[in-house]
């Protein structure tokens, strides 16, 4: 439920405040250098602080967009491909907004999985018992994008890898701790399971033509069976229908590759980098540079195991899709520049121009629904994408366990406390005062046959979604 667009506006305010605030600033300074307070360490305080805050506000430029994400979402992608793009060019010289915000993926059950991230776009794949280096460069390059430091070094230099912050032994020590964790299980608080709706719930999910074709099922104790993603792809007799703008934005997105040209793509090995490059492939070449900075921490035949990994697997756009999406980033307010891109993506077959089922164990704690967190309750997604809500407020952790979400005004009043009124302090919505729907909030697609169900079957596929994979013994539903 984190509101992180909030938190990073909220903290540069803080920033320039202390920096601004003459008693502010002496409190900070006290604090930070204890006894090492002098006239010289404040000086010297006061000018890295001075570098921090620029680069603060340099990254919140990058990433600005009139898109709210709100509670729940954040484009990651977005900021870490801005941040890659700085640390290559020192500035902003092709802006990619972070204009497609996603719901936060659930992490139980991830490391079974063959590929990871909403498009797909990283593959998972662990190269020996004890380290898994596709999640490594996963979580390296996500670390990146939020507070890690990183120095890019051009070609040459960069031989010893690229000096980060990034802690690899404690992001491997968490992927190990992640790998231990379950789906939560329906809470005893809430109304017990009916076990007669959700068997016939459990008959719909499993018919050919509904749920099962997308997302299989996982016993809740199951964290060994390897999970291949099922990809529904953005164009196509099976399109998703669901926003395109995330997949599209990772396809899409190119930047100068500045301090990176002529570094191989693989860091190792691999094509040099030209002038202009996909921002995932300088993703790609950082976070395996990052990781070989970080040697120590790991195995000493890191450097033979990280020429076998391809962090970030986004598929290369052709030299004249290139050159094209350069021209058009490059240029800030270009009339038509995202329809565009979205008839470049439309136009291809490529499978992360796509977004991943998978098992729904533990979903009912995972709301807002569908990729980019547009729908509120699990009822409401199946419902015909026309009828599903246009808007709806989000902050409470207050829960509605009817309609299987957190409470917001479509709930009855049993759920929509006074409390969650309050608490629900940002309004998400689909389209804008005119009725013009906003990009990247579609609640559109997810839609496999919703206005053929009856209601009786869709508040049946709701109990079944309560425990996804569990087992009925006698009139009990259990995990």
């Amino acid at each position: 439920m984190a509101d992180f667009q909030g938190f990073m506006r909220a903290l540069n305010r803080a920033l320039e405040e202390t920096e601004q605030d003459p008693t502010k600033w002496d409190r900070f300074a006290a604090r930070v250098l204890g006894a090492e307070d002098s006239l010289l360490n404040r000086g010297a305080l006061r000018t890295e602080y001075a570098k921090l805050l620029r680069w603060q506000l340099e990254v919140q430029r990058a990433n600005e967009t009139p898109l709210s994400y709100g509670f729940a979402r954040l484009d990651a992608f977005g900021h870490i491909f801005n941040k890659v793009a700085l640390r290559a060019n020192g500035e902003m010289k092709s802006r990619n907004p972070s204009d497609a915000p996603v719901s936060y993926p659930f992490l139980w059950n991830i490391h079974q999985h063959d590929k990871v991230q909403w498009n797909g776009v990283a593959p998972n794949k662990p190269l020996t018992a004890d380290y898994d280096i596709g999640a490594l460069g996963r979580n390296v390059g996500e670390v990146l994008g939020v507070f890690a430091d990183l120095q890019v070094l051009p070609f040459g230099p960069a031989s010893i890898g690229y000096p980060t912050s990034a802690d690899v032994g404690g992001l491997l020590e968490l992927e190990r701790q992640i790998t231990k964790l379950k789906p939560p299980v329906w809470p005893a608080e809430f109304p017990p399971i009916d076990p007669d709706k959700w068997e016939e719930g459990k008959a719909i999910f499993n018919r050919t033509d509904s749920c099962a074709k997308c997302h299989y099922v996982m016993a809740r104790d199951d964290l060994t069976t390897p999970i291949k993603a099922k990809m529904s792809p953005l164009r196509g007799p099976d399109a998703i229908g669901t926003d395109p703008w995330m997949a599209c934005n990772a396809f899409t997105y190119t930047a100068p590759s500045g301090k990176l040209r002529y570094t191989p793509e693989g860091f190792f090995f691999g094509t040099p980098h030209s002038k202009t490059e996909q921002v995932s492939n300088l993703l790609g070449t950082i976070v395996i540079g990052a990781i070989y900075y970080r040697k120590s921490n790991l195995v000493e035949d890191l450097a033979k195991q990280l020429q076998d990994v391809k962090p970030f697997a986004v598929p290369p756009m052709s030299p004249e899709l290139v050159a094209l999406s350069s021209q058009i980033f490059s240029t800030a307010a270009l009339p038509g520049t995202k329809e565009e891109r979205l008839a470049t993506c439309m136009s291809q077959s490529h499978d992360t121009l796509a977004y991943k089922g998978r098992p729904l164990t533990g979903v009912w704690a995972t709301a807002p629904f569908l990729h980019n967190g547009s729908v509120p309750t699990l009822y409401d997604l199946l419902l015909p994408p026309s009828e599903r809500p246009t808007s709806f407020k989000l902050g409470t952790r207050e829960f509605d366990p009817v309609k299987v979400g957190y409470a917001n005004e479509h709930s009855s009043t049993d759920y929509f406390t006074p409390r969650a009124e309050a608490e629900n302090s940002f309004l998400f919505q689909t389209v804008d005062a005119s009725g013009t729907p906003i990009a990247g909030n579609s609640s559109a697609g997810h839609d496999y046959g919703n206005a053929l169900l009856s209601d009786e079957e869709r508040w049946a596929l709701v109990e079944y979604m309560k425990a996804v994979g569990a087992k009925r013994v006698d009139n009990q539903v259990l995990p």
